[in-house]
């Protein structure tokens, strides 16, 4: 008795810890987005840049001022995140939709992508506080036995379920990950339908790190005219070979995709580019996720196979 009163008070104390910080951080994010302020507000775009990395698709950035002449963002600070097709669609003058919360102006991307740790705490931790929630509803005999007279028709159902979406999810995120990856990869080697041409290396910057599980970072910010006519500014990650190799106001080679001028590539690329790339902990991470997905894969169908294989050879055997 005293076993089941103690286990019942551990669900209980843990539910709440849940609750609380559930509450807590859906409160915190109130707070910091001051969400609940936000009104609708209209800017105008004053500049427009990209910052494109090493190994995914460029993210697209506005510079915009509001209507009452007050400044939002520099090229130096912080830039309004806007999608690829907004940014192939508005032109410097436009207009551009978005929230003020008294301070700031955030597009909807910039809430998305700022409050994202926020919202993956947040589901985290709801969840944790309903599964403990059912746990300790099933402690109630009633709901256990009729929970238990559904366990061997909707209790396999539902695993099954459990199951087929986690396979779902899995394949989705490497699908994710691999298309951006290996899209990116695959246009660095092959500049199929790309535009050569030269930029101007308007900034360096560095952010060299000596923590274990940090890469540092190489950028330069280049300048160039797309052949459409587009002045073009985009921030590009480097390897550190390739930021030694050039100085800032000198000019080096690029490509682009005709179809995004602010996918930008460095020419030249070596073995010594190559190797700085794969010892990045970004790289490293993928390859894991690539090879745990394989190993996973080649368990489930050699499983699947060996038990076709058994009631294959049990149907033999019954039969004869």
């Amino acid at each position: 008795m005293l076993k089941k009163a103690g286990e019942i008070l551990g669900y209980i104390g843990l539910i709440l810890l849940f609750v609380v910080g559930t509450v807590a951080l859906i409160t915190d994010y109130i707070d910091d987005y001051n969400l609940l302020n936000a009104e609708k507000e209209e800017a105008t775009i004053i500049g427009k840049t990209a910052e494109k990395g090493l190994f995914l698709a460029p993210a697209y950035y506005v510079k915009v001022d509001l209507n009452d002449g007050r400044e939002e963002a520099t090229f130096k600070g912080y830039l309004n995140r806007i999608s690829k097709k907004q940014m192939k669609n508005l032109e410097v003058g436009d207009k551009i939709n978005g929230f003020s919360t008294g301070k700031d102006f955030s597009t909807i991307r910039d809430f998305l992508f700022d409050s994202i740790f926020y919202l993956l705490g947040i589901t985290i931790f709801g969840l944790l506080a309903l599964v403990l929630f059912f746990a300790l509803i099933l402690e109630i005999k009633i709901v256990d036995r009729f929970f238990t007279r559904l366990d061997e028709s909707l209790g396999k159902f539902i695993w099954k379920m459990i199951g087929w979406c986690f396979k779902v999810l899995a394949i989705a995120v490497v699908l994710y990950f691999s298309t951006g990856y290996l899209s990116n990869l695959f246009h660095k080697i092959i500049p199929i339908a790309q535009t050569k041409t030269e930029a101007v290396i308007t900034e360096k910057h560095a952010d060299i790190s000596y923590k274990k599980y940090q890469d540092s970072s190489y950028e330069f910010t280049l300048e160039y005219t797309s052949k459409a006519g587009e002045d073009i500014r985009v921030v590009k990650a480097v390897t550190r070979h390739t930021y030694n190799k050039y100085e800032a106001y000198q000019n080096v080679p690029i490509s682009y995709r005709n179809s995004d001028p602010y996918n930008v590539f460095i020419q030249g690329t070596n073995g010594i580019d190559l190797l700085n790339m794969v010892t990045y902990i970004e790289w490293m991470l993928y390859m894991m996720l690539i090879g745990l997905f394989f190993i996973v894969g080649f368990i489930y169908f050699h499983k699947r196979k060996q038990n076709r294989t058994n009631d294959f050879e049990g149907k033999e055997i019954k039969e004869n």
